[in-house]
């Protein structure tokens, strides 16, 4: 009877022992090495992985980018646009602009409003715009030095021994309109240096044709005198020397008598 007890009993814990199938067993090779590197293959795994789920689902929720349904969706792409960066109105991009470019800047950050570029996209591209515009011009300025270096030597040549009383009639012309040196300087950048050499010149030596030859302006030396002796400084190789050489005195000199040639 004790035989017949121990087989009727070991059929049960047999059965009690036998492993039962693990709850990811019907998925996939791949699938359940998934599972097993996150760690959820366990009994509690179902339930872990439905809250990894609603967790994504939330984060989605709040952090997804709303996009607009199509190109004609204003609404929309101003969501987009905002979400992006976009301040609330074209004035809050905080870029300085100069008092003499504020029209163009106005309508060039309403634009950038428009097309719903960001703060930091908006101020980069002001930025570019700045260090291209300002070396563009110190170009433009340099180019215009130098022509305007060799209009000045050609114009020289051309009038030779004439060339001091003619700059001095250009002078005069500037004195007796009052013009000044901005206003020269906008001048000779719109027609060029040579050009308006000349056309001073030509004014000037009109003023002294309706004026009448002789007048004496400084009290104390003619312009002929005047002429005269600057004609006898440039002959003067040492004072040539020091003018060249920015020499105070030999500068004065110059202005001096360039100024009575230009009141005569």
């Amino acid at each position: 009877m004790a035989e017949s007890g121990l087989e009727t009993s070991g059929t049960p814990a047999s059965a009690e022992n036998a492993a039962a199938p693990q709850w990811y067993a019907g998925f996939d090779r791949e699938t359940q090495g998934y599972l097993q590197n996150k760690g959820w293959t366990h009994a509690q795994g179902p339930g872990e992985l439905v809250k990894a789920y609603r967790s994504l689902e939330r984060m989605n929720g709040v952090e997804r980018l709303p996009m607009p349904k199509d190109a004609s969706d204003v609404e929309g792409w101003n969501r987009t646009y905002d979400r992006l960066g976009r301040p609330k109105s074209w004035q809050d991009y905080g870029i300085e602009i100069p008092e003499d470019g504020r029209d163009y800047a106005d309508r060039m950050l309403q634009a950038f409003h428009q097309a719903g570029l960001s703060t930091k996209q908006a101020q980069m591209i002001a930025a570019e715009s700045d260090r291209y515009l300002a070396a563009a011009q110190a170009e433009g300025d340099q180019q215009f030095a130098n022509q305007s270096l060799a209009d000045l030597d050609a114009v020289r040549r051309e009038w030779g021994r004439e060339a001091d009383r003619k700059f001095a009639a250009g002078q005069r012309a500037g004195l007796a309109f009052g013009i000044e040196r901005p206003t020269m300087e906008k001048i000779e950048r719109a027609i060029g240096t040579r050009e308006f050499l000349s056309l001073m010149a030509r004014i000037g030596e009109g003023l002294t044709e309706d004026r009448g030859a002789g007048a004496n302006a400084s009290g104390f030396m003619t312009p002929e005198a005047a002429q005269a002796r600057l004609n006898d400084l440039k002959s003067d190789q040492g004072w040539v020397k020091r003018y060249l050489s920015g020499d105070s005195n030999a500068r004065a000199d110059y202005d001096r008598l360039i100024s009575v040639v230009a009141a005569g």
